[in-house]
């Protein structure tokens, strides 16, 4: 007499050995693969393949399943697809939520395969998004009519362009970073923290640059911004001489309200100074920006405690860690920011 084991299968489930010496016994006593399925409530196709490997393998042995590794996938490739096409459809879902949005067929799954899914399986890892300023309609269409009018501008044209921007410097930034903390471990210990300032002190730096270098620096006074009265004492103090020094014919500004002021305006039309168009909340086509990220980061080798300090800190990179190289790579790379504005439809580019 012999003792079965009864087992029910489900999807691609495997066999457990006991089940599988079931089915070479039932086969042995001269049951058919119909009857063995049925009794055991497994698939013929299963009855039969064990029932021919025993056959391959000699009378005397019983086949056993192949080893594998782990657990079987929570997920199928259905599953993976709606997961997919969910974050393709909105990049900023969690894992939390697209469980929750398809509860159906992720009951089972945990929130963290869905990420490792994302992660590994599909090619979707979260990253941070970039800050990128908010575009119209209105202004993307003013971007694109600026590109394609100044499209065909050499570098020798780009060169005769002197570019000028405003920015603030803190004397204290908070960088994000990540630490690598022991389990069980006090999160808030100082060296696991990333230390805060309320309100720390900030300066406004106005600077220039061409194709041949660096223009001159303007240091507002502290706690202050610029305003059309100071963007004209700036003027008349750095900008005629710069754009004589660095040989440019054209003078670059954004259109902030204290640069497009009535005496501001008089003072360009008094002088002769001729300005590039300039469309609105268009950092990405300034390649000054590129040299304030560039100042900014270097910062973080300098004392910058108080703001002395910090402008000393500034003036030192400005006239000694920025080659002529670097500006001229810079205005170089104008006629690619125009064209990868036209090809984004006005749209934000990677500059």
């Amino acid at each position: 007499m012999f003792f079965f084991v009864t087992v029910i299968m489900s999807g691609s489930k495997q066999l457990k050995p006991d089940a599988i010496g079931s089915i070479i016994a039932l086969h042995k006593c001269g049951y058919s693969i119909r009857d063995i399925a049925k009794k055991l409530t497994v698939p013929k196709s299963t009855v039969n393949f064990w029932i021919l490997r025993h056959k391959n393998q000699g009378a005397g042995s019983t086949p056993a399943p192949k080893c594998r590794s782990g657990r079987p996938r929570k997920t199928t490739f259905h599953t993976d697809k709606v997961i997919k096409r969910t974050v393709l459809k909105n990049p900023s879902i969690s894992a939390k939520e697209i469980k929750y949005e398809h509860i159906n067929v992720l009951q089972d799954v945990s929130e963290r395969t869905i990420q490792r899914r994302l992660q590994k399986d599909l090619k979707l890892p979260s990253r941070h998004a970039a800050r990128k300023p908010l575009l119209t309609a209105v202004m993307r269409k003013k971007r694109i009519a600026f590109c394609k009018k100044y499209i065909n501008l050499t570098a020798v044209d780009w060169a005769k362009v002197l570019f000028s921007d405003e920015s603030s410097f803190l004397t204290f930034r908070s960088r994000a970073k990540t630490v690598r903390r022991p389990i069980g471990s006090n999160r808030f210990d100082p060296k696991y923290t990333i230390k805060t300032m309320k309100h720390p002190a900030s300066i406004m730096v106005w600077g220039c640059f061409s194709y041949f270098g660096l223009g001159g620096l303007y240091f507002l006074p502290k706690n202050t911004t610029m305003n059309g009265e100071r963007y004209l004492n700036m003027l008349k103090e750095k900008l005629q001489m710069s754009m004589h020094i660095l040989r440019t014919t054209t003078f670059q500004q954004d259109g902030a309200p204290c640069h497009r002021g009535k005496i501001v305006k008089e003072w360009f039309n008094v002088n002769k100074i001729k300005l590039l168009e300039w469309p609105g909340n268009s950092p990405d086509l300034n390649p000054i920006e590129n040299l304030w990220l560039i100042i900014k980061n270097k910062l973080k080798d300098y004392d910058t405690g108080s703001l002395p300090k910090l402008e000393k800190a500034i003036k030192t990179i400005w006239c000694t860690k920025l080659s002529r190289e670097l500006c001229q790579n810079l205005v170089n790379s104008m006629p690619k920011r125009l064209k990868q504005v036209i090809r984004n439809k006005g749209e934000m580019t990677k500059y």
